[in-house]
Parts: structure tokens; sequence; C-alpha cells
């Protein structure tokens, strides 16, 4: 299964924080880095990441604290947590076309 989060920019103190207390102890911090906006120019107004899930103990501890559906192709609003949306099984591109925006292209990563 492969999950894409799309966050508003000021919620990317606390969506990492989340992500690195509940689901990446080592480097959760750096989760949401890549920035996005309607014009893919700076500065960025949203944030997203994109994973797999190999382990079936991090995928219900996604599901649990995000409050997400695990329907493939399922759009769901995320209402608690990194306060963003979560897209199942979605392509990139399908993501950046739903929330209107664009990768902010950089040089630094």
């Amino acid at each position: 299964m492969r999950v894409t989060i799309v966050i508003p920019a000021s919620n990317i103190k606390s969506a990492n924080t989340w992500m690195k207390e509940s689901i990446d102890k080592v480097g959760g911090e750096r989760t949401f880095r890549h920035g996005l906006s309607a014009d893919g120019q700076t500065p960025a107004t949203h944030y997203w990441t994109c994973f797999g899930f190999l382990s079936e103990k991090v995928y219900s501890e996604i599901k649990t604290n995000l409050k997400f559906s695990a329907t493939k192709d399922v759009k769901s609003k995320v209402g608690t947590k990194v306060g963003g949306n979560v897209y199942i099984d979605t392509t990139n591109d399908d993501v950046l076309v739903a929330e209107g925006l664009k990768v902010i292209e950089s040089d630094i990563d």
C-alpha cells in the first residue's frame, strides 16, 4: 500500500513531531520537507510525503492514528494528528491535481 499525505505549511512542525514520536523514531522529524504551492514557486503553502507500508504494525498505527479509510483509491480527510489529506494508492500526479498544487523544484533537499 502506498500512502501520500499533504499538509498545510502551517502544520509542518506538529506533523513532523507526530511522525517522529509515533511512526519513525529515527527520521520522522524530516518526514514533511518537500514543498508545494499553487504555482510551483516559493514560498511553500503545503508539504508532502509518500511512503509504502511493509509492516502491518506500522500500517495499523497509521490507520488508527490518522483515522483514514484503507479503501484503494479513496481520498480521506485527516482531521487529527497531521492535519492534512491522505491519499491511498494514488499517483503523485493525481494527488497534485486533486490538491491544485505543484512541486517546488529546489537544489536543496
